[in-house]
């Protein structure tokens, strides 16, 4: 069960990386040359970024656990 959420949150991480780095660039590229929506596009993008961190803050946190029950006594 806790190889399940470790994959899970290691998805989420990998997932909002690429689209929160697309998001984040492009709104801020579109924002410069077009207006307000690109730079509200920039912003999602850096919320997507913020929540895979927490998500890969989260996995390490897993990780250590599923280390720690596993270790032999």
């Amino acid at each position: 069960m806790l190889s399940i959420h470790i994959h899970n949150r290691t998805r989420a991480f990998v997932q909002c990386l690429i689209f929160g780095v697309v998001l984040t660039v492009g709104g801020a590229s579109y924002g410069t040359t077009q207006g307000a929506f690109g730079w509200a596009l920039a912003l999602a993008g850096l919320g997507t970024l913020a929540f895979g961190v927490w998500s890969l803050v989260k996995s390490v946190g897993l990780r250590r656990e599923l280390r720690r029950i596993s270790r032999p006594q």
